[in-house]
């Protein structure tokens, strides 16, 4: 009896103390630190009524890679803006447009300019970059991507324009004005 209330006397304090090492307290001002100054977050690389831009960061130890990251997380973010504002555009000019079959149009028109926007991304321009070692840790690739919104809402709209469905049914400028007029809401 008094080896079994030893032992569960033992196990309750290795237990307590384990507990209690690890405690941490989040809670304190001066433990948090805010992160200032990060690379390419002015103005002139957010989107605006002209452009869509992305910025995409990479780490890596091989140099390249972290480059490529970095790519790729800008394009993942300007294919989303994209395909945002393409999905807002075709909703509110399908609403616009008086047809038949409106849901169809909806549908046909919303996979056009789907389509549309995908190609926009195969005409991205790097705008600007910057690459830090981080020791051990290897490289930190930063990059900034755009593409011209007029290039994609003329996409869109030549899209648009070859749809033997919406040829007749569509107004491509009441289109393009709707486009216009949902860059203009991400013009800060």
């Amino acid at each position: 009896m008094k080896k079994t209330a030893f032992f569960s006397l033992l196990i309750s304090a290795i237990l307590v103390s384990a507990c209690g090492v690890q405690k941490v307290n989040y809670t304190k001002q001066e433990e948090r630190k805010e992160v200032k100054g990060l690379p390419f977050s002015e103005k002139q690389y957010k989107t605006d009524k002209d452009y869509f831009r992305a910025v995409g960061t990479g780490v890596s130890t091989d140099m390249e890679m972290a480059k490529k990251i970095a790519l790729t997380n800008a394009q993942r973010k300007i294919a989303e803006s994209i395909t945002t504002v393409a999905k807002t555009t075709t909703e509110i000019f399908s609403k616009q447009v008086t047809a038949d079959n409106q849901s169809e149009f909806a549908s046909s028109a919303s996979s056009i300019v789907r389509t549309s926007a995908n190609e926009s991304l195969s005409n991205i321009k790097i705008v600007d970059e910057k690459l830090f070692e981080k020791g051990s840790q290897g490289y930190e690739a930063w990059v900034v991507i755009e593409t011209s919104s007029k290039g994609v809402a003329d996409r869109a709209v030549k899209g648009l324009s070859s749809s033997k469905a919406l040829k007749v049914e569509s107004d491509l400028e009441k289109f393009r004005k709707v486009f216009e007029e949902e860059m203009s809401k991400l013009d800060n």
